[in-house]
C-alpha cells in the first residue's frame, strides 16, 4: 500500500472510532430522552461512522474481510434502500443548502450484485455533488428505473451544469469545476466513483448543459439471482 495513504489511513481510525463510541453511547444511554429528529440524525451519524471504519479498515488490511486493500465483497440486495440510506444522511444537508431531492422509483425491488458500503460511498458522492452546485431553491431528482439487463440510477441537478472544456477531464483524478476557495473538495470523488462502479461491472456517465445543469447515470448490472426474504 502507498506510504501515505496507509498514514493518513491509519490517523483517522482513531478519531473516527472515538466519534462512533461517543454516539453508540448517546444512543444507548440517552434515547429514551431525545426527540424523534434528533435520533434520527444520531443514527445517520453512527452508520456513516461505521461505513468510514470499515474502508479505513480495508486500506489497512485489517477489516473484517482480512485482506489489505479496498476489494468489493458483492452481495445481491435490492437498490432501493441503498439509494433511501444516502439521501437520508444528506437531508440535511440539502435542507442547509435549500435544494429539495426527490426520488422517484418504479420498483421497489430492482436487485443488484453490490458491495453496500462502495455503493453508498458513490451515491453519496453523485448526491452531495448535485445538491453543492445546485442553485438555492432548486430540485434534485434522484430516479432508479430496470433496463433490459442494468439497474440505472440518474441524479439530476438544475445548476450551471459542466463547462465543455472541462467534459473530457471530469472522471480524471484532482480535476475540479470550480477551482476556488468557496467550494469544498480536491477533485478525486468521480475518480474513485468510476472505479467503483467499475468494480461492480457497471458504468458511470453524464450528460450537461451549460446554464440547465447536469445528469449523471449510474448502470450496474441486473442480479441474476433472487434472494428469498
Amino acid at each position: 500500500m502507498d506510504t501515505d495513504v496507509e498514514t493518513i489511513a491509519h490517523e483517522l481510525r482513531t478519531p473516527v472510532c472515538a466519534l462512533r463510541a461517543s454516539l453508540l453511547m448517546l444512543l444507548c444511554e440517552m434515547r429514551d430522552q431525545m426527540p424523534a429528529d434528533a435520533l434520527v440524525l444520531l443514527d445517520v451519524a453512527e452508520q456513516s461512522c461505521g461505513r468510514i471504519e470499515r474502508i479505513v479498515g480495508e486500506l489497512l488490511g485489517t477489516g473484517s474481510r482480512g485482506t489489505a486493500g479496498t476489494d468489493t465483497v458483492l452481495v445481491v440486495q435490492p437498490i432501493t434502500p441503498l439509494v433511501e440510506q444516502t439521501l437520508q444522511a444528506l437531508r440535511c444537508y440539502a435542507r442547509a443548502s435549500k435544494v429539495t431531492v426527490r426520488l422517484q422509483t418504479r420498483s421497489q425491488d430492482i436487485r443488484v450484485a453490490a458491495d453496500c458500503d462502495r455503493l453508498i460511498q458513490v451515491l453519496f458522492n453523485l448526491l452531495s455533488n448535485a445538491i453543492k452546485f445546485s442553485h438555492p431553491g432548486s430540485t434534485v431528482t434522484l430516479r432508479i428505473l430496470a433496463t433490459a439487463s442494468a439497474a440505472r440510477i440518474s441524479v439530476t441537478d438544475y445548476g450551471d451544469g459542466i463547462p465543455r472544456a472541462f467534459r473530457n477531464r471530469i472522471f480524471q483524478r484532482y480535476e475540479r469545476v470550480r477551482n476556488d476557495a468557496h467550494t469544498p473538495g480536491n477533485g478525486i470523488g468521480l475518480s474513485i466513483c468510476r472505479s467503483i462502479v467499475q468494480q461492480h461491472g457497471g458504468k458511470i456517465h453524464y450528460r450537461s448543459a451549460l446554464g440547465r445543469g447536469s445528469k449523471f447515470y449510474l448502470d450496474l448490472p441486473l442480479a441474476s439471482v433472487t434472494i428469498k426474504p
